[in-house]
């Protein structure tokens, strides 16, 4: 466990980030603050991503957060595709720098995942394949990133627009992983057996008690 707070990494990581900005362009930095219910992902803070049209030397900062007494578990050790990532409109080339940080209880978990000039195809904009350990539990998401270029697939085509479509977690799923991270909260944590054995035998101690009294 990593004890750095979330405000460290993603201060340092966008001041990397935002040092590119496109040849007479004003880069534009959003925040789009996202919550997850267990089924769906909805805004809950900043910039609502569906609709907003990045250009290049955009960036933004993607948080998703579980709800109050809820957190992810890696049940397999897999790598996951995509783990966190946009559908934009339009199929293009896309290159981007990006920093990925799991949080559990504002406490990062492992090193923050940072990759440059990551290469996104079609209508995928975020994270590609994420290698994560098995039990590593996190209730907080945090991706930066900067989008470096677009280039369209056609060449008759003069440009594309990347317009924020859906929010996914887990392979285009929205609101959702694949097989191999489950979604909980604290109560449907499991009672090792050893517990009950014991509270048994304390419910059991406290009969024999009464009836001697």
């Amino acid at each position: 466990m990593i004890n750095i707070t979330r405000d460290v990494v993603a201060g340092a990581t966008l001041l990397g980030a935002l040092a590119f900005s496109a040849s007479g362009y004003a880069a534009t930095h959003y925040t789009f603050d996202t919550q997850y219910n267990g089924s769906a992902i909805s805004s809950i803070g900043g910039t609502d991503p569906i609709g907003v049209v990045l250009e290049d030397g955009d960036s933004f900062t993607y948080t998703v957060s579980a709800e109050a007494g809820e957190f992810w578990t890696v049940d397999e050790t897999l790598y996951y595709f995509p783990f966190l990532a946009f559908t934009v409109e339009e199929s293009a080339e896309r290159t981007g720098d990006m920093s990925l940080s799991l949080y559990l209880g504002g406490v990062l978990q492992q090193p923050a995942l940072v990759q440059n000039g990551i290469y996104n195809a079609y209508v995928h904009m975020g994270t590609n394949s994420v290698s994560l350990d098995a039990g590593l539990m996190f209730d907080q998401i945090v991706l930066d990133y900067v989008l470096l270029s677009t280039v369209p697939e056609a060449p008759s085509i003069v440009s594309v627009s990347t317009t924020i479509s859906d929010y996914s977690i887990g392979g285009y799923v929205p609101g959702g992983f694949d097989a191999g991270i489950s979604y909980s909260g604290v109560s449907s944590v499991p009672v090792p057996a050893a517990a009950w054995l014991f509270g048994s035998a304390l419910l059991g101690l406290a009969g024999i008690k009464r009836r001697k009294a």
